[in-house]
């Protein structure tokens, strides 16, 4: 571990801090948001879990992800993906 691969989260952090503290959150957009965050923050424990990391025999860093991690990914993009459609409506952007 570098200290440069240590700060690219530091700097996601900050720059998402800055860039989404404007964000409105009004009635129950909150507590949706915190569920969000939870939600994500489970399914990517669930992926460090089931995609291991190790040094081979030459030392190098590998990892491998086996049928598990292929279910929960298509399961994840394809609840982003959303095919059966959704109530909710596009922003209206105005200038």
């Amino acid at each position: 571990m570098t200290g440069r691969r240590l700060l690219l989260p530091v700097t996601v952090l900050v720059a998402g801090w800055i860039l989404l503290r404007d964000l409105p959150t009004t009635d129950g957009d909150t507590r949706l948001e915190l569920a969000d965050a939870v939600t994500g923050v489970a399914l990517g424990v669930a992926a460090a879990a089931l995609m291991p990391v190790r040094r081979d025999d030459s030392g190098r860093i590998v990892t491998t992800a086996g049928v598990g991690y292929a279910v929960l990914w298509i399961a994840v993009i394809g609840g982003r993906i959303r095919p059966w459609g959704t109530s909710v409506q596009p922003l209206a952007l105005s200038a």
